[in-house]
């Protein structure tokens, strides 16, 4: 019997969506985009605006829901570990002393 596929998740960006298609497929979760185009709504022309849904099968909602939260967390657990050199303003992992970018040190940098 086929499922009614279930919309987890819309993003303001194709790449976006993308990205986490890719994820929940890493996952072995097998979803699909849906875009939702908001200019004829409001009376706008072209792709100035839309929105793009991912969707999944009902059974794979929650678990596709988890595997998008721990990739979130996990995102912002790395942008955490970052520091910006003060010299060129490049992001550089924790634990390194000179910037991958200008190969100033980085001792100060917060």
């Amino acid at each position: 019997m086929l499922q009614e596929p279930k919309t987890i998740a819309t993003f303001s960006s194709e790449e976006e969506a993308h990205l986490a298609a890719n994820v929940l497929q890493d996952a072995g979760i097998v979803s699909y985009l849906e875009e939702a185009n908001v200019p004829g709504a409001l009376g706008l022309s072209g792709s100035m605006m839309c929105e793009v849904n991912l969707c999944v099968a009902e059974a794979d909602q929650q678990r596709a829901r988890e595997v998008l939260a721990r990739e979130k967390a996990a995102a912002a657990d790395e942008s955490a570990t970052t520091r910006c050199c003060p010299k060129c303003g490049a992001d550089v992992a924790a634990g390194f002393d000179v910037c991958w970018s200008c190969e100033a040190p980085l001792e100060d940098a917060t």
